[in-house]
């Protein structure tokens, strides 16, 4: 039986196996500078632009399931569309007044926000817009003919009475 000692002095005379390479070339720092591991601060001034811009992208992605939430609920005025069509009012309502909140990892950036806080509201806006819709559509929302009939002028109609005279 054959031992191997693998000490350092004796480790530089055994070759690598084909297709292996010695441990300082995989550790070597100077091979790591042309992967752009250390980055300048505007560059991450960019990427921290970057990623809160996707973060106010990513919640676009709430838009399909809410409308659908939203239009097959219920056709008829019901507790379960009441209870949808406030969810999402509320939400919304909640999402534009917590745009700060929304945005405080990134507030250390010297790069300007408005961007993503204007693409932000502008969805929470349009989610606002969809739910307010189904409450009109649903006949929660008074329009013309229901909030001012008391101010329109009555007409009494004339009866013909159907039916045999004696």
């Amino acid at each position: 039986m054959i031992f191997v000692d693998f000490k350092e002095e004796q480790s530089k005379q055994i070759p690598f196996p084909l297709g292996m390479t010695s441990p300082e070339k995989i550790i070597n720092p100077e091979r790591f500078k042309s992967y752009g591991l250390k980055k300048s601060k505007s560059e991450k001034e960019d990427l921290v632009l970057k990623k809160a811009t996707q973060l106010a992208y990513g919640t676009a992605k709430s838009i399909l399931p809410s409308i659908l939430m939203l239009f097959f609920s219920a056709r008829s005025l019901n507790i379960f569309a009441i209870m949808v069509v406030s969810m999402n009012i509320s939400n919304a309502i909640q999402g534009i007044f917590s745009v700060g909140a929304f945005f405080q990892e990134f507030k250390k950036s010297k790069k300007s926000l408005w961007y993503p806080k204007l693409v932000y509201i502008a969805v929470k806006l349009a989610l606002l817009g969809f739910a307010i819709y189904r409450v009109y559509k649903l006949g929660l929302l008074p329009t013309f003919k229901d909030f001012e009939s008391h101010q329109l002028p009555k007409y009494e109609g004339l009866f013909f009475g159907g039916g045999f005279s004696q």
